[in-house]
């Protein structure tokens, strides 16, 4: 499970402040090791998603681990000294946590080093077109990765009337009522996309149905009816993407079969402002987390009918140029975009803490402000 923690620490004191921040940073459940032996049976006996242990003696730790769990992310902790590190591959390993500044350090630490997990999921995802079988907890792994919208609340791959596999939410007596109607109301391939509004079973909402084809699959994701169309395109963008491992560049004509009015409407004709914005972290973004940045406001952009014309997410701060419908303030994208990243870090990454400095800067712009400007802002905030 990605929340258990295994802490294998000779020193009581420290296992403790470790406990106690690992409680206090996310969802994360710390599970003492008494010895090596002790952590090679835990890991014999199910799953975890980190361990920490000392870098003395790294090298054996944790080759004995990963012999049990193979692609187990280990953060090191060191002496107030440094210098048990001296002979450690720092390559095999997914940080380094100093003593004296542990509780500061962990919540990036943490954030590192399931990223650099969620790469190897991504990178593995790439081969399963070419195989008949899908790994239904490959899918649900794919879904927690890219991190499905709420709006989304099932996602269906079949073949004919086989039900593959799912993601997200499962319910296989759903599931099978779904991949029925696909499978009655999929015209052969012609167009690669297919929208329709359909009552699954005895329920008493109409749920969208939006299918796409996909290596000769069909990839269906099952929506609210109240949800825009751009909205669940881009999500099922998201996933194809990552399925075959290209991206998608041209939308695909979509063939509705029936429709029922939607509450939610995008409407091209309103008039829009472009706005400069310019967000401050509180503490500096670890690489990492710079590239989730990135993608989460592209996310928050789509689907909230803002485009965005230039973003720039540096370790000190994030540049957003921005336009925006004219009823919407510039303070409404940018609580957006705190709370949206905010949120998706918590989710993706069990790790609850708070990222951005209070406040923001916007002005109507054509451009992102020069360095000169973001200087002269800086000192005067």
């Amino acid at each position: 499970m990605e929340n258990l923690v295994l802490i294998l620490e000779p020193d009581p004191a420290i296992t403790a402040r470790l406990e106690k921040a690992l409680k206090l940073h996310g969802r994360y459940q710390p599970h003492k090791a008494e010895s090596l032996r002790a952590a090679c049976h835990m890991l014999a006996e199910r799953r975890y998603g980190l361990a920490i242990i000392p870098a003395v003696e790294a090298n054996h730790r944790a080759q004995s681990m990963r012999a049990l769990q193979p692609d187990l992310p280990i953060v090191l902790t060191l002496s107030k000294k440094g210098d048990d590190s001296q002979s450690v591959d720092l390559r095999h390993y997914q940080g380094l946590l100093s003593l004296d500044s542990l509780e500061k350090e962990l919540p990036a630490i943490l954030i590192q080093a399931r990223w650099e997990k969620d790469q190897q999921i991504r990178n593995s995802s790439n081969s399963w077109l070419g195989d008949d079988t899908f790994s239904r907890k490959g899918l649900k792994d794919l879904c927690r990765l890219i991190q499905l919208d709420g709006s989304v609340q099932q996602v269906i791959l079949s073949k004919g009337l086989d039900f593959v596999a799912g993601g997200w939410v499962e319910d296989d007596k759903r599931a099978v009522d779904v991949v029925k109607r696909v499978n009655e109301t999929w015209d052969g391939g012609v167009r690669s996309s297919q929208l329709q509004y359909y009552q699954i079973g005895d329920e008493d909402t109409v749920s969208v149905l939006y299918t796409r084809l996909v290596g000769g699959y069909l990839l269906t994701l099952v929506a609210r009816n109240d949800v825009s169309l751009p909205v669940i395109r881009s999500q099922s963008d998201r996933l194809t993407a990552e399925i075959t491992g290209k991206p998608i560049d041209e939308r695909s004509t979509d063939q509705i079969e029936h429709r029922v009015p939607s509450s939610v409407t995008i409407d091209d004709d309103k008039p829009r402002i472009t706005y400069a914005l310019v967000i401050w972290p509180i503490e500096p973004l670890p690489v990492s987390l710079q590239r989730f940045v990135t993608k989460t406001i592209e996310q928050i952009a789509r689907e909230t009918d803002s485009e965005l014309k230039n973003l720039m997410v540096q370790e000190d701060r994030l540049q957003i140029l921005v336009e925006l419908p004219a009823d919407r303030p510039s303070s409404w994208f940018a609580k957006n975009v705190k709370d949206g990243v905010k949120r998706k870090v918590q989710n993706k990454f069990g790790v609850s803490l708070e990222l951005w400095a209070s406040g923001f800067y916007a002005s109507q712009a054509d451009t992102l402000l020069s360095d000169t400007e973001l200087s002269l802002l800086r000192r005067s905030w």
